[in-house]
């Protein structure tokens, strides 16, 4: 895989993990069922996962 497309694919799953988390508090702001709201957060630790390999197998950049 080459950087530019490592740098899309995180991007994605930041954004994804973004969106999932700020679904986990919708759902616990309306009382959904728990099942619901863990599963939605290991979706969330999922993409911020997947983020993290990218960056431990240095195919995207560190801060500066």
């Amino acid at each position: 895989m080459n950087k530019r497309a490592a740098r899309g694919l995180g991007f994605s799953a930041i954004l994804l993990m973004l969106v999932f988390a700020a679904y986990a508090v919708f759902q616990v702001a309306t009382g959904a069922e728990a099942w619901s709201i863990a599963l939605t957060a290991v979706f969330a630790l999922a993409y911020a996962g997947s983020f993290l390999s990218l960056r431990r197998n240095h195919l995207l950049p560190h801060r500066q």
